[in-house]
Formats: C-alpha cells, structure tokens, sequence
C-alpha cells in the first residue's frame, strides 16, 4: 500500500510543469525522491526480517511435533511397562498357586521367582530411564518456551518499528499533500 502511495506520488511530481516550480521545490523532490527510495528499502529489509521470523517460528512449531511424538512413543513405552507389570503380577500369582499346590517343586519355583525378581529389577531400569527422557522432555519444552517468548518480543519491537515507519511516513505525505507544517508541533 505505501509503495503504491510513493509509486503515485513519484509520478504526481514528475507530472508537474518544471516552468510553475520555485527555486526550492527542486530540492524538496529530490530528498522526498530519496526518502521514498530509502523508505522503500526499509521496507524491504522489514519484509525480510518477518520471512525470516516466519521459518524460525516454523522451525518452532516443527519442533514441537517432534516433541510431541516424542511424548507419546514415551507414552506407549510406559503403557507397555504397566502392561508388562499386569503380566509379571499374574505370574507371581500363578507361582504362589503352584507353591501352595506343589511343595515338592520349590527348586523349580524359586529359579522362576529369581527370574521375576530380574524382570523386575529390568522394569525399575526401564522405569529410571523413562523418568530420566521425561526430565530432559521438560528442559526441553521449557527451553522451547522461552525460546517462543523471546521471539514474540521480537515481533512485538518489529511492530513498533513499523508503526514508527507508517506514523513518519504519514508525515512525509500529509507534508506532501499541502498539510501546513509550519504550524504542527510534532515536526
């Protein structure tokens, strides 16, 4: 929209009979020429900086879909564990049965206790490893976090720059278009 108001302007000014202008209008084109060239530039390099935020805030989001898989795969490995748990307390159950029924085959049901207590001691090391992925999952998301932070305070310095650049801009075209400058305090 500005560069379509500075495109017309340009033109407006170049339209003008060169015999009507007085000695100083020559020099106000010229640096309004140069100011719409550096406002255009400006602009430019603004367009660049919002693509630039748009890939990392993508990049953001892309990494939290990752984290989320991440979540849930732990997810299914703990309902696994709970799964493997109920099978291990069944077969303790079975076992204390059998002891009761047999007490000829304690040989046999000891090497099978033995060998749930193992499966056991596994589970607690799965367990300590799931908790030790979950931690990292939380430092993880709370570095996202303030990363995200960090990068909505970035917009939100872009978006007072560019209300700056429009409020200077509207300036330049209310100074172009006849508004008395002389009288306005804020110049």
């Amino acid at each position: 929209m500005i560069s379509l108001l500075l495109s017309q302007w340009g033109q407006t000014l170049r339209s003008l009979n060169h015999d009507t202008m007085t000695p100083t209008q020559p020099d106000r084109l010229d640096r309004l020429e140069a100011l719409a060239e550096s406002a255009a530039i400006e602009r430019q390099e603004l367009r660049q900086l919002v693509e630039s935020n748009a890939k990392a805030i993508e990049a953001a989001a892309s990494e939290r879909k990752e984290l989320r898989q991440l979540v849930e795969s732990n997810t299914k490995a703990i309902e696994a564990a709970a799964s493997e748990r109920k099978e291990l307390r069944q077969l303790v159950e079975s076992n204390a049965k059998a002891i009761e029924a047999a007490a000829s085959e304690r040989k046999e049901l000891r090497q099978l206790v033995e060998s749930n207590a193992k499966a056991i001691e596994a589970t607690a090391a799965d367990r300590a490893r799931l908790r030790t992925a979950m931690d990292e999952l939380a430092r993880i998301a709370g570095q996202t976090l303030r990363h995200m932070e960090e990068m909505q305070a970035d917009v939100r310095a872009m978006q007072a720059e560019v209300k700056g650049l429009q409020l200077e801009n509207r300036r330049m075209l209310d100074h172009l278009f006849g508004k008395d400058s002389d009288n306005d305090p804020q110049d």
